[in-house]
């Protein structure tokens, strides 16, 4: 024999010890139902001594609504006294708690008559939240997994679609541009049209890089002191081209403004929201402008465009979604706006009114400075 086993005091196992550690460690709680009494019986975990009795009625006050009928089912069985193991799981909530555990319960006769007829169960209960808990996560992955996959083909569908309009009309007007029979100022048009289009296509493809960086959590910020006001005037210079005798697009009265930012990250949330702004506003104006709130800056994007109704306001921040789903664009745009802001420490909103146009806001902290 092991010469440290002769060192050990060894005596007679304490099984009532034993039992009482294999419950508790494994949220097993022990009872006996008294089938004659209609009583229920809780032992304490070593199955020693009893903690408290209550009958069937009381029981069943302690079930979950929606389980109610597993659990007379069960009393049922033990009344009968016939059946010498049944198991079966439901809600149940312990004297004192706050909330239902899932509970599986296995029964097993314990003490019958001369006739074989059951006088006692003995139950041994199981506590089964984190089996359910697993469960209910598997459904939850297995959703997203199904909305992402959903998601991506949506997404497919619609970039070989949006990606063919765009160049056929690239393709298209080049060709148009060998032809004589057009004049100086229409080929300039003609010109502007291809131009448009291309930036158009490089901005989808842009989307979907920033988009892959950020749900990868690779973005980098490049942090410096930046003259707000010098970017917010050179983002809306690149608009100009959409200004018309129907509409105006400016920079609201601003005074100079030092902020920390990613001057280029900050552009890209600029040049979303007045894409944006153009693409759905006919007449009026787009404005853009600053000021001084809640210890930081609040950026405005002003248009008197077609507005967004209520339900969609917190929809078209998503991924892949759009206000206007016959519009041009991924519905990336306002998705990669979200992220950039909150990256930076803010947060982007939007006020609008149907017909009436929209204001979207985006706050960012100053810093510091």
């Amino acid at each position: 024999m092991d010469d440290s086993l002769e060192k050990l005091q060894i005596g007679e196992p304490d099984y009532s010890k034993i039992i009482a550690c294999m419950t508790q460690s494994n949220g097993i709680t022990i009872m006996e139902y008294v089938v004659a009494k209609r009583t229920f019986i809780r032992w304490d975990g070593g199955g020693a001594s009893m903690v408290r009795t209550f009958s069937m009625e009381d029981y069943f006050t302690y079930i979950h609504p929606d389980d109610i009928p597993i659990a007379k089912k069960l009393g049922e069985i033990m009344d009968e006294g016939k059946l010498s193991y049944y198991s079966c799981e439901y809600r149940y909530k312990f004297p004192g708690a706050t909330s239902y555990s899932w509970q599986y319960n296995d029964i097993y006769a314990y003490k019958t008559d001369a006739d074989h007829h059951v006088l006692s169960y003995l139950g041994v209960c199981r506590r089964n939240n984190k089996w359910h808990h697993a469960i209910d996560e598997m459904i939850m992955l297995r959703k997203k997994a199904e909305e992402a996959n959903h998601a991506k083909n949506k997404f497919i569908e619609d970039m070989s679609h949006q990606i063919r309009t765009p160049l056929n009309s690239i393709i298209g007007f080049a060709t148009l541009l060998c032809s004589e029979e057009f004049n100086q100022a229409q080929k300039d048009n003609i010109r502007n049209i291809i131009a448009t289009n291309s930036d158009t296509m490089l901005q989808m493809f842009d989307d979907i890089f920033n988009m892959s960086i950020l749900e990868e959590g690779n973005m980098v910020l490049h942090m410096k002191k930046e003259n707000l006001e010098d970017l917010v005037k050179k983002a809306i210079q690149n608009f100009k081209i959409y200004e018309n005798h129907n509409l105006k697009v400016y920079a609201a009265e601003m005074e100079k403004l030092l902020i920390v930012t990613d001057r280029v990250r900050l552009t890209d949330i600029l040049k979303c929201l007045l894409s944006n702004a153009v693409k759905f506003t006919k007449e009026g104006h787009i404005s853009v402008g600053y000021s001084l709130k809640y210890d930081g800056v609040e950026i405005f994007v002003d248009d008197t465009g077609c507005g967004i109704h209520d339900e969609d306001k917190d929809r078209i921040f998503g991924r892949f979604e759009k206000a206007d789903d016959f519009s041009v664009g991924t519905g990336l745009g306002l998705a990669i706006c979200k992220q950039l802001s909150t990256l930076m420490g803010g947060h982007i909103s939007v006020v609008s009114q149907w017909g009436k146009g929209s204001t979207f806001l985006v706050w960012l902290p100053l810093n510091g400075i």
